[in-house]
């Protein structure tokens, strides 16, 4: 199955330093002492046992308020650091889209309020920023602050900087779409690409389609025009998809999830024509072979001979203690030393995992 780390998977992706939260641990078994005292396998006065308890119980309460002290306290230092990061310049701020979506990602609806506030700045860009920002945190809360920007003065200044043939498809997400439309204009080649090339994948990720026409402009599906390029083009392809969400259904464990919710979104090195892949551990070691349909992703086990016939591909996947967030880098390859590295950012809602973002994370 899916392979998972407790700590951020590789550090050569703009996104490495992500997910510093609490890491995904197991609590170690305890055993029913009242079970080992009835079998004569565990001797000591019934007292002891009451305060052996006693204490283990309070052992892991303190652990667990720790672990929400800790978690808070970082909630709290992340809303702080974003609320600064959306006070840069302009120009500055459009050149963070990675810092913007780490940052992002773990803040909770506590920084409801402060992003809230900047929904009503002059600066567009800084309107649009912090409006994805609100959009990751995703509560009711958030999303009700972006419907009311939307709607109000915002939302027209948005849309009024649309060609006049998208301003009909202009949706919820067109206050984050101008500001992720805007970091990626600019030169397709040449230093600082990452940034532009994220907020490509980023659009397609929101199904912008109010963005499509800035995407069309830097698309080149030949691949001539670079690494922005074929973002863009991928992007405007996933517009007509389903949402990046996915289930977390109980016949299937989490990382399988996670690996659907991945696929579903999409995968930009893959050819839009690519109906099936190998899945592989990192060893090399066949798992399963991935098909999409009308009906979706759907997967078989390997079987011999199948890497002879389908493009590679790897996940590994990270959740947090608290299971609400998830990372999975994403590796693809069609043949030897063609490798490409995706790290993608999720979230929990409910009962289902929903892509936050998408970074390049190298080649080899």
């Amino acid at each position: 199955m899916t392979s998972s780390c407790t700590k951020p998977c590789g550090a050569m992706h703009p996104l490495g330093r992500l997910a510093r939260g609490p890491r995904l641990h197991s609590i170690p078994h305890i055993p029913k002492v009242e079970e080992l005292l009835r079998l004569g396998t565990l001797k000591i006065p019934r007292s002891a046992m009451a305060i052996g308890i006693a204490l283990t119980s309070a052992a892991l309460g303190i652990a667990a308020r720790d672990s929400h002290a800790a978690r808070l306290q970082q909630t709290t230092e992340q809303c702080a650091s974003l609320v600064r990061l959306l006070a840069l310049p302009n120009a500055e701020l459009l050149v963070n889209t990675t810092q913007l979506q780490t940052r992002a990602f773990d803040t909770d609806d506590d920084c409801v309020t402060a992003l809230t506030a900047h929904l009503t700045d002059t600066s567009s860009t800084r309107v649009g920023a912090a409006a994805y920002a609100l959009s990751v945190i995703g509560t009711k809360k958030a999303t009700d602050a972006i419907h009311a920007a939307v709607v109000g003065t915002a939302g027209d200044r948005a849309r009024a900087s649309l060609p006049e043939t998208a301003r009909g498809s202009a949706g919820e997400s067109v206050l984050a779409a101008h500001y992720f439309a805007a970091a990626m204009s600019g030169p397709t080649l040449g230093p600082g690409w990452i940034p532009r090339h994220n907020a490509a994948l980023t659009l397609g990720m929101m199904r912008a389609r109010e963005s499509s026409h800035a995407l069309q402009t830097a698309a080149d599906p030949t691949g001539r025009g670079g690494f922005i390029s074929q973002a863009a083009s991928a992007a405007l392809l996933w517009m007509e998809r389903t949402p990046c969400t996915m289930r977390d259904a109980s016949k299937r464990d989490t990382g399988t999830s996670l690996s659907m919710a991945v696929l579903q979104c999409g995968v930009p090195t893959f050819q839009e024509n690519t109906a099936a892949f190998l899945e592989q551990k990192f060893d090399g070691t066949p798992i399963r072979v991935w098909t999409v349909s009308d009906r979706g992703w759907a997967f078989r086990d390997a079987l011999p001979g199948d890497n002879r016939i389908y493009p590679r591909l790897q996940f590994r996947t990270a959740i947090t203690e608290d299971g609400m967030r998830a990372t999975a880098n994403v590796h693809t390859s069609d043949g030897p030393g063609n490798l490409t590295v995706y790290r993608y950012l999720l979230k929990k809602t409910g009962n289902v995992w929903r892509v936050t973002a998408i970074a390049f994370g190298g080649v080899g």
